[in-house]
This record gives structure tokens, sequence and C-alpha cells, in this order.
């Protein structure tokens, strides 16, 4: 990876928020492999495949949006295969 790609990862990767944990989304963790996390409002659907991609060396099957509001952030749904 060159390191122009390293420091724009870096940069984004400060716009995860957290991984939310909850019952439900302890649920479909366990039944359908799908991940939650909250992040920032500005963050598309391609830049979240790819920081969660490079960081965590998964392959994204699918992912759902959330926005959530009132807020300054989304809720992502990741599907892994």
């Amino acid at each position: 990876m060159n390191t122009l790609k390293i420091n724009n990862l870096k940069k984004l990767s400060h716009l995860i928020k957290f991984i939310k944990i909850s019952s439900k989304s302890s649920n479909m963790l366990l039944k359908n492999h799908v991940y939650t996390f909250i992040v920032d409002k500005t963050l598309t659907k391609v830049e979240i495949k790819n920081i969660i991609t490079n960081l965590f060396f998964k392959k994204i099957k699918k992912i759902r949006l959330l926005n959530l509001n009132n807020t300054f952030f989304k809720k992502v749904y990741i599907f892994l295969e």
C-alpha cells in the first residue's frame, strides 16, 4: 500500500466513531454476520467499504445506511460474506 493511501485511510478512519453493541446488533452478528457501526454523516458507502476492508481485512457483501435524526452520525449495517 502506498503512503498516499495510508494517509488518506488514517484521515477517513477517524470518521468511524464506534461499533454499536446492543442486543439487536449482537443477534444480527451471530445470525447473519452483520456488524453495526456509528459513522460520521459525511461518509458515503464507497468510503465506508474502503475503510472497513482496509482496516479489518474483511470482504463486504452489502452495506445499509440509516440516517439518525438530529445528529451528525449514521448507523451502518455491514453484511460480510
